[in-house]
């Protein structure tokens, strides 16, 4: 569990375990039992922790998610039109006129050949299927405000900034 949920279950048992303790003394005007707001933290709690990524075929690409905003990318466009376009995306470095850019995709998934279709084990936690997680980068580099070049990190050579200052010289 992440530590956020485990901190939630600490903080609703302490709840539950000290108003249990409290309706255990009758007093004038009190219900016996649990007060409701315990109740409902409790179950907010129990069914909040669920999470569950989608169950996919294969992962999606930093291309395929991004297909209709890729299409507009050209090479000499401003970087205001970039941004504009890709407002998520961040500058990773500057080296003296060139700027470069990142694209971040990031996706958690189950993929179906790993997935078990047996309900009653996924539900009483007998067997979970394994969570994969995925980022795939695009970069984005500029030179005076305008696109020169774009892709995927593997598609140049190991150290592509150490390649444009080399160049500028």
């Amino acid at each position: 569990m992440k530590r956020k949920q485990i901190l939630y279950w600490r903080v609703g048992l302490f709840f539950f375990l000290n108003m249990r303790k409290r309706s255990q003394i009758p007093g004038p005007n009190q219900n016996y039992g649990y007060p409701i707001h315990v109740l409902v933290l409790v179950f907010g709690l129990l069914t909040g922790c669920v999470y569950n990524p989608p169950t996919v075929e294969k992962p999606t690409t930093v291309y395929e998610a991004n297909k209709e905003r890729l299409k507009k990318v050209r090479v000499g466009m401003s970087l205001a039109e970039f941004q504009s376009l890709f407002s998520e995306a961040y500058p990773t470095g500057q080296n003296g006129m060139i700027t470069a850019y990142e694209l971040k995709h990031y996706q958690e998934y189950i993929l179906k050949s790993e997935k078990r279709f047996r309900l009653v084990d996924q539900h009483f936690g007998l067997y979970k299927a394994p969570i994969k997680r995925d980022t795939q980068l695009l970069w984005f580099y500029f030179y005076k405000d305008q696109l020169t070049k774009w892709g995927a990190p593997n598609d140049w050579p190991t150290n592509p900034d150490q390649i444009i200052e080399i160049r500028q010289k």
